[in-house]
């Protein structure tokens, strides 16, 4: 068990690296996967899998499986710490960024142009009052739902390795979700799987929130 938790801690480091310096490449083709991934073009069941998806990429979705493993996990109290941890910090950065960067979401943009009109300036709160706080259609970048979804799967990947391959297509599921609902872009799902990824690494790494959230903190901690 420890050994896996370590590899998985490793994975997640090269992961969210991967991710983050996948973003920017990813703008030259948002438009590209936006429009070929509509749902009319996916047959009817697939797409019904893919739209359920968004349970585990959902607040409400996220709060049933984890009251469901403390209720069905006889050792759910030494793991649900760094669940816990891990699904709601991956929720303060993705919240911080999306109302720093101003970026209309697909569905409220014709996606004319280049991409860079897509997006709306730096905090532009500053120029179109308070209300910008709290406007969705300018906050695409990044997916708070494949941030999430994205901690979760890892965490639960930590807590229970023999189901990771699963944990792990749910959350694949889930941010192609937001594709396909033209909720964002690829590259909006990209940044929230690096902050999502990034969030349980920072919680399950013994050198960091480990030490304190893994009660199997493996000796020595895991390096790149």
């Amino acid at each position: 068990m420890k050994r896996n938790r370590s590899r998985i801690v490793r994975w997640a480091w090269w992961t969210a690296l991967v991710t983050a310096t996948l973003v920017v490449p990813a703008f030259w083709l948002d438009k590209a996967v936006s429009r070929a991934l509509v749902p009319d073009a996916w047959p009817g069941d697939l797409l019904k899998l893919v739209m359920l998806s968004e349970a585990f990429a959902h607040t409400f979705g996220v709060a049933a499986i984890l009251i469901a493993v403390w209720l069905l996990d006889a050792d759910s109290a030494r793991r649900l710490p760094l669940l816990l941890a891990a699904t709601l910090g991956s929720g303060i950065p993705v919240q911080l960024v999306k109302r720093i960067v101003g970026r209309l979401r697909p569905s409220a943009w014709n996606m004319e142009g280049p991409i860079g009109d897509s997006f709306v300036g730096c905090c532009p709160w500053r120029t179109s009052g308070w209300e910008a706080l709290s406007d969705a259609s300018i906050q695409s970048f990044p997916s708070a739902h494949t941030a999430l979804a994205v901690a979760l799967g890892w965490g639960l990947s930590w807590a229970y390795p023999r189901g990771r391959w699963l944990f792990g297509l749910l959350a694949v599921l889930a941010g192609l979700q937001r594709v396909v609902a033209h909720a964002h872009y690829l590259s909006d799902v990209l940044a929230g799987a690096a902050l999502g990824t990034l969030a349980f690494a920072l919680c399950a790494d013994p050198r960091f929130f480990g030490k304190w959230l893994d009660p199997d903190s493996p000796a020595p901690p895991p390096t790149l």
